[in-house]
């Protein structure tokens, strides 16, 4: 079997927090956000014989408990994914997707078979904004990728919804950025639809969005939220979610 796989990193202390994992990443995504910092995945195609990303997970089996599978966009490759993950598995570790939630049948798939232990979920903007949620996903760009913002949407609800109902661990993680996305009311917005379609208790993680090396260049003019402002997106948060944490380049992953 042939993957469309790029690279590894051996071992990460930040993509599942309290774990150490490896890193596996995939081309190609569906979506063109414009802070993306893996953007020259987005439509490289470089089929590899599948051996390649086993044996990363072979070197890296002594100092991790997890693998991460990432991108790109895992879920576009559900046949290599399912194989990985199942190797995985054999090998005594942990299973972990970072995706943007919009292929929901796949995640349904997944959670069937049992091959995933815990879900990161990217939700871009409020729901509720569908014109920022477009934007955030770069779907009403150049880099347009002819998706219908409100069936993105609506892909993103259901896989939320579906990890949630299951016994699969969920983090919701949204990336901000100044410039784009990150007021206080917009965290807002999606601390409430967490809460009130989900669990307050579901763990919710504001990123720092990194302004060097984005897909769209022009957001390197606006300044990066500092660790002290995700701190206050994080209070606001908290006024309706219970397990809220920050991640920054200063300080790493925090519980507000």
């Amino acid at each position: 079997m042939e993957v469309n796989y790029s690279s590894s990193v051996s071992v990460s202390t930040v993509d599942w927090y309290g774990r150490a994992s490896t890193v596996l990443f995939f081309n190609q995504c569906p979506f063109r956000c414009p802070y993306c910092q893996n953007h020259e995945l987005l439509e490289k195609n470089e089929l590899i014989d599948i051996s390649v990303p086993k044996q990363d997970i072979i070197k890296s089996i002594p100092f991790v408990s997890a693998v991460v599978f990432s991108g790109g966009e895992p879920l576009l490759h559900m046949n290599g994914l399912l194989e990985l993950a199942s190797f995985a598995k054999e090998k005594g570790l942990l299973v972990g997707v970072e995706t943007n939630g919009f292929f929901d049948e796949s995640i349904k798939y997944l959670i069937s078979q049992n091959m995933v232990d815990r879900f990161f979920i990217d939700l871009k903007a409020p729901f509720s904004d569908i014109y920022l949620y477009s934007k955030v996903c770069g779907l009403d760009s150049k880099y347009s990728t002819n998706l219908n913002p409100i069936q993105v949407i609506d892909r993103v609800k259901k896989s939320l919804k579906y990890i949630h109902s299951s016994n699969i661990e969920l983090e919701i993680r949204t990336t901000v950025m100044k410039g784009l996305v990150g007021t206080p009311a917009q965290i807002l917005d999606i601390s409430n639809w967490i809460a009130s379609n989900l669990d307050p208790k579901v763990p919710f993680v504001i990123q720092q969005g990194n302004n060097q090396n984005t897909l769209d260049t022009g957001l390197n003019r606006f300044e990066q939220f500092s660790r002290d402002e995700l701190l206050d997106l994080g209070d606001d948060a908290k006024s309706y979610l219970y397990n809220v944490w920050i991640r920054s380049r200063e300080q790493g992953n925090e519980k507000v």
